[in-house]
């Protein structure tokens, strides 16, 4: 995405991307699976994220599928990132963070997100440098 001249870089936790390919009867599916559609190809995950999400497909899924959508979802997100110092996980522990959420908002921080688009945002809001919206709130605010 363009704000003016500067690439922003958004985010997508693993709740949007599960909720955009699984779950058809979720009231949330429908806007993440627009935003993901609109948006595909310039959206990033963490790999963290990207490991949630196949291990909530793994349950939905045969092995030979889920090894397939994981090549799919490559080409829908840029997935980044590397294992943050196990200190600063900690510290977002300490700020009320599950392990899960402190390791992604440390990676998103490491990997500069501006944006952080996910369902739970109250886990995340005043935890991170980045912007929290849901999809809904993105979508009206950007697209």
């Amino acid at each position: 995405m363009d704000e003016g001249e500067k690439k922003v870089k958004v985010f997508v936790d693993s709740d949007v991307a599960v909720l955009a390919f699984a779950f058809l009867r979720d009231k949330r599916h429908r806007d993440s699976e627009e935003l993901v559609k609109r948006l595909r190809g310039k959206l990033f995950m963490t790999f963290w994220n990207f490991l949630e999400v196949l291990g909530v497909m793994s349950y939905q899924l045969p092995k030979e599928k889920v090894e397939y959508f994981s090549s799919k979802l490559k080409q829908v997100f840029n997935v980044v990132g590397t294992w943050p110092a196990q200190e600063n996980v900690f510290g977002k522990v300490l700020l009320r963070m599950r392990a899960g959420d402190a390791l992604t908002a440390c990676i998103l921080e490491s990997e500069k997100a501006d944006i952080f688009i996910t369902w739970n945002t109250k886990d995340f809001l005043k935890k991170i440098r980045a912007k929290v919206l849901n999809p809904t709130e993105f979508m009206s605010d950007f697209l």
